[in-house]
């Protein structure tokens, strides 16, 4: 059995069955390797590396960061138990401190997290700023370069139209005179006057770039790793939730309409009006369109929620990546 807590820390929730693996450990005893630094490295930078993510070692500055950095050595965090919870009162974090050491896994076999699911054959792909996995992520390794432009105040203006590719929100942008881990938050387009707002991961300040300077953006990352096992997307529906009826043992959520998602069983479900502590669990589906609109029996025992369309399906988020073997034709 393992608990699910809610975000002051007390237990909601006690699972049947227990998360497979913690995002960042070894899924396999294959070989595994990593990637060598020089002396002192690797470290997190100054806004810290996330566990069980991509990132990116970069040999000049002694950096892993979980954000996209040119002429890096990219690899998967390993988690090593580094790990060092500093907010106040938090109960968990993933988060390595700045200037703690970073083991860059380049080969090998792990547990990895995708948020939004992911399917057996999919190549794991790297958000550019975050390191977050995805499966089979639309951007292709999209780079955007052949652009120009100046900065003042955090915005960049384009004084060149990009020869191939066009700027997006959430991609990374490189350019002398910008820090590393330099993102894009807004963009108005890819021609000439156009602007792109721009963030830091590791800095609140932008510096300036007063004469117009060539720079290359980044998206999606291809890595050498393939996912190994399905793991389900959270699901959004519209359904209404019943209690139990008399001597029955369970309750009856009827779905009318999936907006996204698939519904399988050992899901837990929310919506608006159906309390956190609820501990309401998808057990099985006794109608319907597999994974659709139709009967599932939960373990809902005290709440009625009539039809809305606020209900989401979530599971676990983990799933086995390797950069050995590929699935199965």
């Amino acid at each position: 059995m393992s608990a699910v807590t809610s975000p002051d820390g007390f237990q909601t929730t006690v699972v049947r069955m227990p998360a497979p693996g913690v995002p960042g450990d070894f899924a396999g005893a294959n070989i595994k390797a990593n990637v060598i630094g020089g002396p002192g490295a690797w470290v997190a930078p100054p806004s810290g590396t996330l566990i069980g993510v991509m990132a990116y070692a970069n040999p000049a500055t002694g950096y892993a960061t979980n954000y996209f950095q040119p002429s890096s050595f990219q690899g998967f965090v390993h988690r090593e138990g580094q790990a060092i919870i500093t907010p106040f009162l938090a109960f968990y974090g993933q988060q390595i401190p700045s200037g703690d050491m970073v083991t860059v896994m380049n080969f090998g076999e792990f547990w990895g997290l995708f948020e939004g699911g992911a399917s057996i054959g999919n190549v794991v792909y790297a958000n550019p700023v975050s390191g977050a996995l995805s499966g089979g992520a639309s951007g292709q390794s999209v780079t955007v370069s052949g652009g120009a432009g100046t900065v003042a105040g955090g915005v960049l203006t384009l004084t060149t139209a990009p020869t191939s590719g066009a700027y997006a929100v959430g991609q990374i942008v490189s350019m002398a005179g910008l820090p590393p881990g330099t993102y894009s938050t807004a963009v108005t387009g890819s021609a000439i006057g156009d602007t792109i707002t721009l963030a830091n991961a590791d800095s609140a300040t932008i510096p300036a770039v007063s004469t117009a300077t060539s720079f290359t953006a980044y998206g999606a990352q291809a890595t050498p790793f393939t996912v190994l096992q399905n793991v389900p997307s959270p699901a959004t529906f519209t359904a209404s939730l019943a209690q139990p009826a008399s001597g029955a043992a369970f309750g009856v959520l009827t779905v009318s309409a999936v907006a996204t998602g698939t519904i399988v069983p050992g899901q837990w479900i929310s919506a608006t009006g159906l309390p956190a502590h609820s501990n309401t669990e998808i057990l099985e589906q006794t109608s319907g369109t597999p994974g659709g609109a139709g009967d599932y029996l939960t373990t809902n025992t005290y709440y009625t929620i009539a039809s809305t369309s606020s209900f989401q399906a979530v599971t676990g988020a983990v799933g086995k990546i390797s950069s050995i073997v590929t699935a199965a034709n």
